[in-house]
């Protein structure tokens, strides 16, 4: 049986990978969908260092769940760190953009 890094399971579970941004040391993976809002849920792992462009969900709200280590958001200008256990959520529409802020992986 096909697994992916993350430990999902089943055919195809190599395919969940994204690399949105090829060089930007992230490894997102889609892990569940969620049918009543049609969003999705993605793990994504990274390293110190690498953020994702400053972009925009018109209609889409986005929420990061810190398990391990720390990252940086910058939600409307405004830059935040988050520590294991803490949650920050952009509205929609609102720019914004994430990083590693640890010195290991998040």
């Amino acid at each position: 049986m096909e697994r992916s890094q993350s430990g999902i399971e089943g055919p195809g579970a190599r395919e969940r990978h994204q690399d949105f941004h090829p060089g930007m040391h992230m490894r997102w993976e889609i892990t569940r969908t969620t049918r009543d809002n049609d969003g999705e849920l993605f793990d994504v792992i990274t390293w110190a260092g690498p953020r994702t462009p400053v972009h925009v969900h018109p209609t889409a709200e986005e929420s990061y769940e810190v398990l391990e280590g720390s990252v940086d958001v910058c939600v409307d200008g405004d830059w935040r760190r988050a520590e294991v256990g803490e949650m920050v959520v952009v509205p929609p529409g609102v720019p914004h953009t994430v990083k590693s802020g640890a010195t290991t992986r998040a």
